[in-house]
């Protein structure tokens, strides 16, 4: 998440990886398996907007990484995450 790293405050690279890593949660559509099941999503950065992500432990066999793409917007107060299928 070099990007990421480089040009966001703390505060919201911990907003826009907890985001991701829900969104990520809602499209496995797996049971809430607390602070231990996010640690089992590792987010990427794909630039312009975009994130991808690799699964461990439970959620590996869930969704297709390769297939899904994890977009962001962010402004000074909120971040939103989403999670769709990519092309």
């Amino acid at each position: 998440m070099s990007a990421i790293q480089k040009f966001y405050p703390p505060h919201k690279k911990l907003a826009l990886y907890l985001a991701a890593k829900e969104a990520i949660f809602k499209a496995s559509k797996s049971a809430w398996m607390g602070r231990e099941g996010f640690s089992h999503i590792r987010i990427l950065d794909k630039g312009k907007g975009q994130l991808s992500f690799k699964l461990f432990g439970q959620f590996k066999n869930k969704l297709n990484e390769n297939n899904m793409v994890v977009s962001y917007k962010s402004n000074n107060r909120f971040v939103v995450a989403s999670c769709q299928p990519g092309q």
